[in-house]
């Protein structure tokens, strides 16, 4: 249910990153968040700043697909709901809902299938089914905790901006144990709109203390890294199996992108 509206922020396509000559990795620091070679970027196209842990005042992360390895969960949790109902649900449902945060998608819902529900009570009741798969299902990303461990030690704010239900997210980050590493949660709800525009992020920066170029935003959509960028924000961007079409599109605009939190690590230092 995340909204996917394309390119009118987009930006040029980078050129190949070349790693500049005696550049250095960090050493081994007896396990100090330094351990994390350039935490936030990595390996940066040259055209843009060296991103470090000392030049990122701030962390604005995406839950899912981003933090959280959960995006077939909504459309999982949506086909248990419908066909509960004894109707039919594929997969064009899915990719409609895709484009839409949580209201607008129950709204659908109750539209395309003529449910005798109000889209309120659509939503508490696939939300019940959500926050079970949520709670009990969901896994973090491989290597999420020890970027945000890393991140902490080094005095770096973060916080999760998201298109759920802040509920729900804040439920879900605290069953992980990762919810003490934010400052707050911020939904597309709170600030009037979906991803396709950067005012989500514009108002966690501000929440955060920090202007958009001393952040960072870590994102899996095409749609959120091109609004994230088009407001001055530097932008890691994240695959996720479940949509590996979108990939290609978030290597030629996000600073760098990455297939796990793994690649941030230099080694196992960061835990």
């Amino acid at each position: 249910m995340q909204t996917y509206a394309k390119a009118q922020y987009r930006t040029a396509t980078p050129a190949k990153y070349v790693k500049p000559s005696g550049t250095a990795p960090y050493s081994r620091l007896d396990n100090n968040a330094e351990n994390c070679y350039n935490l936030a970027i990595g390996t940066l196209y040259p055209q843009r700043e060296v991103i470090t842990i000392n030049n990122v005042k701030a962390i604005i992360f995406d839950m899912d697909g981003t933090l959280l390895d959960s995006l077939s969960v909504w459309a999982d949790s949506d086909r248990e709901f419908i066909t509960g109902l004894g109707m039919d649900y594929d997969s064009k449902h899915s990719f409609a809902m895709k484009k839409m945060h949580f209201d607008s998608a129950c709204e659908y819902l109750v539209r395309e299938f003529s449910l005798s529900l109000t889209p309120q009570e659509t939503g508490e009741r696939i939300l019940q089914i959500v926050e079970d798969h949520y709670i009990n299902g969901v896994p973090l990303k491989d290597g999420a905790k020890e970027i945000l461990t890393a991140a902490k030690n080094a005095g770096i704010k973060m916080c999760v901006a998201t298109s759920n239900k802040k509920s729900l997210a804040e439920s879900t980050l605290k069953a992980k144990g990762i919810m003490d590493y934010m400052e707050f949660v911020i939904t597309s709800d709170e600030v009037g709109g979906g991803k396709e525009t950067p005012e989500i992020f514009l108002k966690a920066a501000e929440r955060l203390g920090t202007a958009p170029e001393e952040a960072v935003v870590f994102e899996d959509s095409i749609h959120a890294v091109l609004s994230a960028k088009s407001a001055g924000f530097r932008v890691v961007g994240i695959y996720d199996p479940l949509c590996p079409e979108e990939f290609a599109e978030i290597e030629k605009n996000a600073d760098r992108t990455i297939k796990s939190f793994n690649e941030l690590l230099k080694g196992n230092d960061c835990k």
